[in-house]
């Protein structure tokens, strides 16, 4: 076989794998590393929204959630430094407000229809 022709041949292969390589990798979508709750639980967002504007505890442990979801993020990005068991207890934490959220969300009761979730009646609602 002609050198000539074997290095044209093999660089053509080397330049096609090559291709496939760089088009594999634009392909991988970047993982999301916050983990916000109204896009964990998009099916409950208005009895969230309710409970943020109606009680204090629930928007105090959904402050919490997010401020410890935000230094999960700045730590896995490398903004901030932390030891992998730091990490992991700050994960471990996140997960287990998570869940408390849920619960809250799920043992809500409806909203009033009169009170639109408010406690106080709507001036349009009609008592009957």
């Amino acid at each position: 076989m002609d050198p000539d022709l074997f290095f044209d041949s093999l660089a053509r292969s080397v330049w096609q794998y090559m291709n496939q390589v760089i088009t594999t990798k634009q392909e991988i979508v970047p993982m999301d590393l916050h983990h916000p709750i109204l896009r964990e639980f998009p099916e409950h967002r208005e009895v969230i929204r309710r409970l943020k504007g109606s009680n204090e505890h629930f928007r105090s442990v959904f402050g919490e959630y997010h401020r410890l979801d935000d230094e999960i993020y700045r730590i896995e990005e490398e903004i901030d430094f932390a030891i992998d068991q730091e990490i992991e207890e700050l994960k471990m934490r996140r997960a287990k407000l998570k869940d408390y959220i849920y619960h809250i969300v799920r043992h809500e009761p409806p909203a009033c229809p009169t009170c639109e979730g408010t406690g106080v009646v709507a001036p349009s609602a009609t008592v009957v």
